[in-house]
């Protein structure tokens, strides 16, 4: 196995808010879809986790998915399912914001954590088709003759990601404000539309009116003519579409070879869209296992560590707080392809079983470039910034260069101060490519091995005209 290629998402999380997105993985997506994820180990050391797929089946799932969502009526009834569930998850965050829990009894509350569970797998499960797709999509389109740099341009989304669409809004916020309108009532709506933009799988938090008047306050000293460069940006955009709209149309696509682009940018978007939901449904995920485990003695970390088959033992009392400890030091769950249930070990058995699953691959000390993906043109050097941590992220230094396994979008903040970014994992319509061709800045993805070979305060060039990072003298 150690010479197997290996998808790994690596980052900080919790237990449960990730455990649910990998029960949607399993049963749910295998009923909406026919398959499943192929075999899945989910590997956490304290508060950081390792995600692991073999690489050959993820693509085989994602050529089958290309396959059959290349047919227009089937990619139609696909976006019709996605809004038919995000509606009815709509539905749930709606009426936990209008309850009252004081008033709820045990027996209630259990059976809302039921019923956002529930509808919470529903949509997740058809989300799941993303990360196939993506891994597939990029020799798909190769073998149609569209190398990586058109690959980029040509699986632009037509829609704004919802870190950009935020920072528009702030920048309507502030061009109003310079011409004199009074930015309370702004910022009030502001922080109700965008208040769990800080969210990731490891912790969330509530972004009040003060945060995003702190917020303004940096766009007006970095962006004093905000509606010049609001403006600025829309046309960025618009020529954007366009330079896709002239390069489709000079590679003279058949209509199976239009149906993959128009697939593949579909789902470039829908990466986005998840990751927006999936910060909401955490503020939501955390409100009733807080009020849970307040009400039935547990800590808002010890009921992060929970599963939701937990639920009965921990309403009738009988859950362990020894079993939890456990997990929160080290666990390992592996969930089987075609099996509706897992396995999941604690302790030495667990790091036994890691080992077992995936072994480290040691790096040479002195490897100096590093070959990977170029996601955005362009070359920068600086002082290499690496982290796990959304949160550590936002430390970066003007200069800096972000070196990452994968970005999502609780790494904005991060991304935003980087002057470049490579990750370990990713392709060219990964998050990280993206956002970075947003940003402006050069990126490289796919290096699988940068953050074991790069340490933080290394000197290091990320090349993004040719998709290498390379360690520098310091």
């Amino acid at each position: 196995m150690e010479n197997d290629e290996w998808f790994i998402w690596e980052r900080q999380a919790r237990l449960h808010s990730l455990f649910l997105p990998l029960e949607a993985a399993m049963e749910p997506l295998r009923k909406y879809f026919g398959y499943s994820l192929p075999d899945t180990t989910v590997i956490f050391q304290g508060s950081i986790v390792k995600w692991l797929n073999r690489m050959e089946p993820l693509k085989a799932l994602g050529r089958k998915m290309i396959d059959f969502y290349s047919v227009a009526q089937n990619l139609q009834k696909f976006e019709s399912d996605l809004e038919a569930e995000q509606e009815k998850l709509e539905a749930i965050f709606r009426k936990i914001d209008s309850m009252q829990f004081n008033s709820l009894e045990d027996r209630e509350l259990f059976n809302v954590y039921s019923q956002f569970r529930k509808q919470y797998l529903a949509w997740y499960r058809l989300d799941w088709l993303v990360e196939p797709i993506s891994m597939a999509s990029e020799d798909c389109l190769r073998e149609i003759g569209v190398d990586r740099r058109k690959i980029s341009i040509i699986t632009l989304p037509a829609k704004d990601s919802f870190s950009k669409r935020e920072l528009k809004d702030m920048l309507s916020i502030a061009a109003r404000k310079k011409e004199g309108e009074n930015a309370e009532s702004l910022l009030d709506e502001h922080a109700t539309k965008y208040f769990w933009a800080r969210n990731s799988y490891y912790s969330t938090q509530v972004l009040g009116k003060e945060y995003f008047k702190k917020e303004l306050v940096d766009i007006l000293a970095k962006y004093p003519d905000s509606a010049k460069y609001l403006s600025e940006l829309e046309r960025a955009d618009n020529e954007a579409l366009e330079k896709k709209k002239a390069l489709i149309s000079g590679l003279a696509l058949g209509e199976k070879e239009m149906a993959l682009v128009e697939l593949v940018s579909c789902f470039v978007w829908v990466q986005d869209y998840r990751k927006e939901h999936i910060m909401r449904a955490n503020h939501y995920l955390d409100l009733l296992l807080n009020e849970i485990g307040r009400r039935k003695g547990f800590s808002k970390i010890e009921m992060a560590y929970t599963l939701p088959r937990d639920m009965p033992k921990i309403a009738d009392g009988l859950l362990k707080k020894s079993d939890l400890k456990a997990r929160m030091k080290n666990c390992l769950i592996i969930w089987k392809e075609f099996h509706d249930d897992y396995l999941i070990f604690t302790g030495a058995e667990a790091q036994r079983r890691a080992k077992q699953v995936f072994a480290e691959r040691a790096f040479a000390h002195g490897l100096l470039e590093i070959q990977g993906l170029s996601a955005n043109t362009g070359r920068r050097t600086g002082r290499a910034f690496v982290t796990m941590s959304p949160k550590e992220a936002e430390k970066l230094t003007a200069g800096d260069i972000l070196v990452t396994s994968m970005t999502s979008p609780d790494f904005i903040e991060g991304m935003r101060k980087a002057a470049a970014i490579a990750t370990d994992e990713g392709g060219i319509t990964s998050h990280a490519a993206i956002l970075a061709r947003e940003l402006g800045v050069p990126c490289v993805v796919g290096t699988k091995i940068a953050t074991k070979a790069i340490k933080t305060g290394d000197r290091i060039e990320v090349d993004g005209n040719h998709g290498f990072v390379r360690k520098l003298e310091n």
